[in-house]
């Protein structure tokens, strides 16, 4: 296992080194000396750590960071005073996962590129993020092996499942389009304060919605996908209820104000995304979020024909994203 053999490193470097400081060549010496018969490259295995912020390279030394002081700490100690690394592996579970997270794997291209085609499986209970087996394995194979360890990512009926802790970083890689610092101020405003309330009275009105048409499986069905990934231009899934396939058809995306009078923020992205969708596509405006008023001033659909094409609404300010206010 790789993070176990990660872990043999780190006790070569606190038992032989000086101030957590050992040569590169004697590390190799006695990792090979004492655990050849795993097999591993050594190389490759002192690249990862690099990455994964465990070591530091100093000249033909390495050092330990912070990251591994960390997973070093929380290796268990037997009756003996030694290490238990097998045993500990289960207790660095979380620790390593937010260790990846912050790596440096993810700056590696063909990492980029293959996680960059991920996408969401719908049909699964919880929407999860999936990349087909044959992608996965272009990957660096001792990347996949140790996300596969941690359980962050799945082997499951001819493709991978991401486990959503990565969501985050998925929708980044995705998101190749540069965002400018007022787009990200303005959004993430929106989203801390209001933007999930807003989201959640949409998911109950349509579920309640859907009830009323005695279409109870489809209102169970109703999914808030922007906790998943921010930028797939809309923040809820559900059903008009006139389909007889079942399938998703309508996205919804969900604007809120505190305001009485609306005015929205709507990305660059999520007009692409309208304009592409069209009839399928709903905009929902939410007023006196974060109040016991809270109300849906309106629900557009297809609003980039509506808005841009019709031009129904005034005071459309085209800067990096668009304001309009609703009068």
């Amino acid at each position: 296992m790789i993070t176990s053999e990660i872990n043999q490193i780190l006790c070569i470097v606190k038992q032989f080194g000086v101030n957590n400081n050992l040569k590169i060549k004697f590390t190799e010496d006695i990792y090979k000396r004492d655990y050849s018969e795993h097999n591993v490259n050594f190389n490759e295995l002192l690249q990862t750590c690099f990455e994964l912020k465990i070591f530091k390279k100093n000249n033909q030394e390495i050092s330990i960071n912070k990251n591994g002081e960390k997973l070093y700490d929380s290796i268990m100690l037997g009756e003996n005073k030694k290490q238990v690394i097998d045993k500990s592996l289960s207790l660095q579970k979380k620790l390593l996962i937010e260790i990846i997270k912050e790596s440096k794997i993810w700056d590696n291209p063909i990492v980029k590129e293959v996680f960059s085609r991920s996408v969401i499986d719908w049909a699964h209970v919880d929407a999860i993020n999936k990349i087909e087996i044959k992608e996965m394995y272009k990957i660096p194979a001792m990347y996949r092996q140790l996300l596969q360890e941690i359980n962050l990512i799945k082997a499951k009926k001819g493709v991978f499942l991401i486990d959503n802790k990565l969501s985050e970083i998925l929708s980044k890689l995705r998101n190749n389009h540069p965002v400018t610092e007022e787009d990200i101020d303005e959004r993430e405003e929106l989203k801390k304060k209001i933007g999930k309330l807003a989201e959640l009275e949409c998911v109950k009105k349509e579920k309640e919605r859907l009830l009323n048409m005695n279409e109870g499986i489809l209102s169970s069905a109703v999914k808030r996908v922007s906790a998943l990934d921010e930028n797939l231009g809309y923040d809820i899934i559900s059903f008009t209820g006139n389909n007889s396939d079942l399938k998703y058809d309508k996205y919804i995306e969900v604007k809120g104000t505190k305001n009485s009078k609306p005015i929205i923020f709507w990305s660059k992205n999520e007009i692409k995304v309208s304009q592409e969708i069209g009839n399928n596509y709903y905009l929902q405006i939410w007023c006196n979020v974060d109040s016991s008023e809270i109300y849906l001033y309106d629900e557009i659909r297809n609003p980039y024909d509506e808005i841009f094409l019709k031009q129904k609404y005034l005071k459309i300010n085209k800067e990096c994203i668009y304001k309009i206010e609703f009068e």
